[in-house]
C-alpha cells in the first residue's frame, strides 16, 4: 500500500487533466504500481492498472517488461494475438496479476505492444559499442547538415 497510494494519486490527477501533455508525466508512477502488483498480486490495484493499460498500453509495457519473465511476456503476446485463451496463473503467483494487465494491454494495441517488446528485445540484445559507433555517425551527419546549413545562410545573406 505504501507503494501503490502515490502512483493511484497521480492516476486520479492525470485521468482529471485528461488529453493534456501533463498528464504523461503521471505515467512515471507506473513502476511503483508495477511493483506493488509483484509483491501482492491479488491487491484491489489491478483494476486500477488494467485501466491505465487500456489507455497507455506502451508506457504500461514498458514498466511491465523488466518485471515480467520473458516467457510469460511472449506467451502472452502470441496467445491473444491468435484469439487463444491466455494460461490463467494461480492467483498468489507472483506474475498473476502482471500477465493479466499485459493481456488487457494486448487487447487494446496488439500490433504497437508487439512492435513495441520486438524493438526492446532487440534493443536489449544490441551490443552497446554497435550502438555507441551509430548514435556517433548520426551525431556527425547531423552537424555535417547544420554546418552546410549555416554555410548557405550565410552566403545568402551576403
Amino acid at each position: 500500500m505504501s507503494r501503490g497510494s502515490p502512483a493511484i494519486n497521480c492516476y486520479f490527477e492525470a485521468a482529471r487533466i485528461e488529453n493534456e501533455t501533463r498528464a504523461r508525466k503521471y505515467i512515471a508512477r507506473l513502476p511503483q504500481l508495477v511493483t506493488e502488483l509483484q509483491q501482492r498480486p491479488s491487491s484491489g490495484f489491478i483494476h486500477i492498472l488494467e485501466r491505465i493499460a487500456s489507455v497507455y498500453p506502451l508506457q504500461v509495457v514498458s514498466a511491465l517488461r523488466p518485471v515480467l519473465d520473458a516467457e510469460i511476456f511472449v506467451q502472452i503476446i502470441e496467445n491473444v494475438s491468435k484469439k487463444q485463451p491466455v494460461p490463467v496463473l494461480p492467483d498468489d503467483h507472483k506474475f498473476s496479476a502482471l500477465s493479466k494487465v499485459l493481456e488487457k494491454a494486448c487487447n487494446a494495441r496488439l500490433t504497437d505492444v508487439r512492435m513495441w517488446n520486438r524493438l526492446l528485445c532487440g534493443f536489449s540484445r544490441m551490443r552497446e559499442f554497435w550502438a555507441e559507433r551509430h548514435l556517433r555517425y548520426a551525431s556527425q551527419l547531423k552537424d555535417e547538415v547544420l554546418r552546410y546549413y549555416y554555410s548557405a545562410i550565410s552566403v545568402m545573406g551576403s
